[in-house]
């Protein structure tokens, strides 16, 4: 398996924590690279409609799905998402947004 360092540092946390093998991280590095991307694009038109309870919730998710797997510029990313949408506060909610998109494209790009 083939990693970048991000990446591998998740993979090592997963194999030390939960015990689980390559292709169960592949998987899992796979499924959370598309429901980031999902969260994204809905966090984005939540933004435009001022959605501050869905970006609340969009960034709860990032969040949270970031930490179980060990991915912490992610998981913090998600985090100032949320914080940013409980204080309705739109240009912390799209430098939130962005910083989840760094977090990812730094995730996968190999």
């Amino acid at each position: 398996m083939t990693l970048n360092s991000i990446e591998q540092q998740i993979a090592d946390y997963l194999r030390d924590n939960m015990g689980l093998e390559d292709e169960d991280i592949r998987e899992l590095l796979a499924m959370l690279r598309e429901s980031t991307a999902t969260h994204i694009e809905r966090a984005e038109k939540q933004l435009a409609r001022q959605d501050w309870t869905g970006l609340n919730r969009t960034g709860h998710s990032v969040k949270g799905s970031a930490a179980n797997l060990g991915a912490t510029a992610l998981s913090e990313a998600g985090k100032s998402l949320e914080f940013a949408a409980k204080e309705q506060d739109g240009p912390g909610c799209s430098a939130a947004i962005q910083a989840i998109k760094t977090a990812i494209n730094a995730l996968t790009a190999s």
